[in-house]
């Protein structure tokens, strides 16, 4: 009797089990890091070990030259300018606008094999607004794609971003300035290069965009923070002002919840009215946005890049000193400086003064070191 008891017993117990799950359960699996975790916040993984024997191996001067990009093609500067400049080790890269095909690809190689001639150096990595919108105007006699504005679903952004990317890989570039988050089409400056004027619908097209840009090997970035669409004006030409509260700041929010852009660009708009007010200063310039905002309340870990520091609403009214004023407000990379050895020297001369702006260049220059070694650069 007392063996069938026991038997009965096992099988009510063994069957109470089959039902429900231990408590014990399976160990939870961590998910996987995010490419912006991945990248910038790890300090062991391959990216941080590669950029911090690069950083050990470099001089103060050739860590402050990879935080300026040059800029070349019809709209920038003469080819043989920017060899002197890579040979001098002033610039750890260059941006090139509107050029025929070719003269982008001939043009890319001859720069890269310049700055291939020291192996101390960093490789250099070459930029280019290939946004879908401005293809044509940047890449002369090259493919037509949709217009951002024209494009009807995720899907159709992926293919459209897949087929810039091969074709600017090729070319010999690392970084899209791509894709745009401004909303709407009405903008001069914008127009069709907005997908749309839906913040929902813009952020689940750019994450669409960054997530195949990146998945092909290049870097994304995501612009003009912190909102250009629905401003009146164009920074290109002038001032330009956000008065009141942010319109298109969520989009930025939304996009971040999801993909992981490795760069985000900093226009050139001043703002008013608003807790982030930036003093008469532009964006691009003012701590309170690339610091307080982008750094503190975004919490955005990535490379930041100044707009083009030619463009009239910076260099208009602050001239040369506009680039080490983005750089000391937190800006990581500055885009075409008006005089890149200028920009170099001021960078240079003001972290001899300040301790602490000297810390700050070095976390910049880390971060451009590990986007480089993502890329396959160091």
């Amino acid at each position: 009797m007392k063996q069938l008891l026991y038997l009965l017993t096992l099988s009510i117990f063994a069957a109470c089990n089959a039902q429900q799950p231990s408590k014990m359960g399976a160990l939870p699996v961590e998910p996987e890091p995010r490419l912006l975790e991945e990248v910038f916040l790890s300090t062991t993984n391959t990216y941080a070990l590669e950029a911090r024997e690069a950083f050990g191996r470099l001089t103060d001067a050739q860590r402050v030259a990879q935080l300026i990009m040059t800029t070349g093609g019809r709209l920038g500067k003469p080819q043989q300018e920017i060899v002197g400049l890579v040979n001098d080790q002033i610039v750890g890269g260059s941006i090139y606008l509107a050029n025929e095909l070719e003269d982008h690809r001939a043009q890319v190689a001859e720069i890269k094999a310049v700055g291939a001639g020291d192996a101390a150096m960093p490789g250099l990595w070459f930029a280019i607004d290939a946004e879908p919108s401005l293809l044509h105007r940047r890449i002369l006699s090259g493919p037509d794609v949709t217009a951002a504005a024209d494009l009807q679903s995720s899907a159709e952004t992926k293919a459209v971003a897949k087929t810039i990317d091969s074709l600017i890989s090729d070319l010999g570039y690392h970084w899209n300035y791509a894709p745009v988050l401004d909303l709407g089409t009405e903008n001069a400056a914008i127009k069709n290069r907005s997908f749309g004027r839906d913040a929902g619908l813009v952020a689940e097209r750019a994450i669409a965009y960054v997530e195949q840009t990146q998945e092909d090997g290049i870097v994304a970035c995501i612009k003009h923070f912190p909102g250009h669409g629905l401003v009146v004006g164009d920074t290109h030409k002038g001032s330009v002002f956000i008065r009141g509260p942010f319109q298109e700041y969520t989009v930025y929010e939304q996009v971040l919840a999801k993909a992981d852009p490795l760069s985000l660009m900093v226009g050139h708009i001043t703002i008013e009215d608003n807790e982030y007010a930036t003093d008469g200063l532009p964006a691009s310039l003012s701590r309170r946005i690339n610091t307080d905002l982008i750094r503190g309340k975004l919490n955005y870990t990535g490379i930041v890049v100044t707009d083009a520091l030619n463009m009239m609403a910076a260099a208009t009214k602050y001239g040369p000193s506009a680039p080490l004023m983005a750089s000391k407000a937190g800006a990581d990379v500055i885009l075409m400086p008006a005089d890149e050895r200028l920009t170099h020297k001021m960078i240079l001369e003001e972290m001899a003064r300040d301790e602490q702006y000297r810390q700050q260049v070095y976390k910049s220059v880390d971060r451009v070191l590990r986007v480089k070694a993502w890329l396959g650069l160091l």
